[in-house]
């Protein structure tokens, strides 16, 4: 049975109070993060070791080495790591004889995850005071490594990330990563990553540039040798002791494709999602219901309030399109911001039922296969809440 049309009336006037300025203060979090600075001047040019652990990119790996190999900064070394491709990434990898070296990741030990022991076994090759760890499908720009030194050496961070732009191409890429890029961007923090009195945090694993010092003084990818989500974990671990973190926008710097299908993305972030909450049930839930009530609910309501004429469905009709607006609207500033086509902000209620139901099903398909199955490995799920406790 419905409520009186008073306190239903209170309800959704207090849901839209909520609502409102929670929204403009996303949309000031996302002008106020900071951009890569174009021009850099460096006291100093110190050697870059630069990280890609692989497995199974036979699409991108060119591109990337060929990227990579075409920067404008002198004192670089290029280390691959492959972790048993069994597609045509070796024979890629066969083709470039110079200025790049190629390591093989090896038997994987017992608690860790692939790419952080192939990270780790990188960093084992490398001679660099810097160290670089990218991904083998993005894409850099020549003069990306030269702004990211400069900022790094001129700010006196000691770790600096950048968040790429996003290459998307079919219907669901379009679809369904700016609304995830934007559930991560705000559930860690915006621009309080950069905050070094905050202990909010974050790190892009597709361009993670670090001071070596740094980066053993926090134990590297062995601090995080069990994390699925280990970009984000990284930089937990630097910002509780003391290291200071800056994550920017580079989407003139760095591009990467991330998903070439949708059942990649589908795959990806059903592995991706249940780890991203620590394997805890309760702050799942919590992630679900904070996701209805910021993105579905106005479209529900909007949707219910035109099915009657009544005073309630009035109600509905009238707080739900307000809500609707306010969601379109965050999402079409977002959706500017990261160079994606605006036009898909129409489709947001869409793409947060299919989100809803990624959420659901990564809980589902891990708890059910007792972990997480990734690239032909299977990381267990037990041994995984062991270590984010």
């Amino acid at each position: 049975m419905m409520p009186s049309d008073p306190y239903l009336e209170l309800v959704l006037q207090t849901y839209t109070v909520i609502l409102v300025p929670t929204s403009l203060y996303s949309l000031y979090m996302f002008k106020a993060f900071p951009s890569l600075p174009k021009n850099v001047d460096s006291a100093s040019w110190p050697k870059v070791s630069i990280v890609v652990p692989v497995k199974d990119e036979e699409d991108t790996i060119a591109l990337c080495l060929d990227s990579l190999q075409a920067l404008d900064y002198v004192s670089k070394e290029i280390i691959v790591v492959d972790g048993g491709s069994k597609d045509g990434t070796r024979k890629i990898l066969q083709k470039y004889t110079q200025g790049v070296v190629v390591v093989e990741e090896g038997a994987l030990p017992d608690g860790w995850i692939g790419k952080n022991w192939a990270c780790h076994q990188g960093y084992l090759q490398a001679g660099g005071e810097l160290l670089l760890f990218t991904d083998g499908d993005t894409k850099h720009s020549p003069d990306s490594l030269r702004r990211s030194v400069g900022y790094l050496v001129s700010s006196g961070a000691d770790l600096v990330s950048i968040y790429p732009h996003l290459v998307m191409r079919d219907f669901g890429e379009r679809l369904m990563m700016p609304l995830i890029s934007f559930l991560i961007f705000i559930y860690c923090g915006g621009n309080k990553v950069n905050d070094d009195s905050s202990r909010r945090y974050m790190a892009n694993g597709q361009y993670i540039l670090t001071r070596r010092d740094a980066y053993e003084k926090v134990g590297g990818h062995t601090a995080v040798r069990g994390k699925i989500v280990e970009d984000v974990s990284l930089a937990g671990v630097y910002k509780r002791r003391g290291s200071r973190v800056r994550v920017v926008y580079g989407l003139d710097a760095l591009e990467t494709r991330m998903y070439r299908s949708f059942r990649e993305l589908w795959g990806g972030w059903v592995k991706n999602t249940y780890a991203g909450f620590n394997f805890n049930p309760a702050k799942l839930l919590g992630g679900l219901l904070a996701m209805f009530a910021a993105f579905l609910l106005p479209f529900t309501m909007l949707a219910v309030g035109m099915l009657g004429g009544g005073e309630v469905h009035r109600l509905l009709l009238v707080y739900g399109a307000l809500g609707s607006v306010v969601v379109l609207s965050r999402m079409a500033v977002f959706y500017q911001r990261i160079g994606g086509s605006v036009k898909y902000t129409l489709l947001t209620p869409v793409a947060s039922a299919v989100y809803l139901l990624i959420m659901i099903t990564s809980f589902l398909k891990v708890v059910a296969a007792g972990g997480v199955v990734w690239k032909d490995r299977k990381y267990d799920l037990a041994e995984m809440r062991r270590l984010e406790s």
